[in-house]
């Protein structure tokens, strides 16, 4: 189980990698108030592998989720 998702979010962020190779590339996530955990690892994962990926991730003002803070979410008033 573990060792398949890890491997299916490899293979998902080597793809995002090798598009963006060929030229620039921005990954919209939108509602990430809504995304489960395994979806914000896959952001982090698509972060760490292809650093030149412009990724957007939007959520709603007062998302204090440990994850949605750590993909550098903030809260406006």
């Amino acid at each position: 189980g573990a060792a398949r998702a890890d491997a299916i979010m490899e293979l998902i962020a080597g793809l995002v990698d090798a598009v963006a190779r060929r030229g620039p590339l921005v990954v919209t996530l939108e509602d990430g108030h809504w995304a489960d955990s395994a979806s914000l690892r896959l952001v982090e994962r698509i972060a760490a592998r292809a650093p030149q990926v412009l990724l957007v991730v939007t959520t709603r003002p007062g998302d204090e989720r440990p994850e949605a803070r750590a993909l550098g979410a903030t809260s406006h008033s």
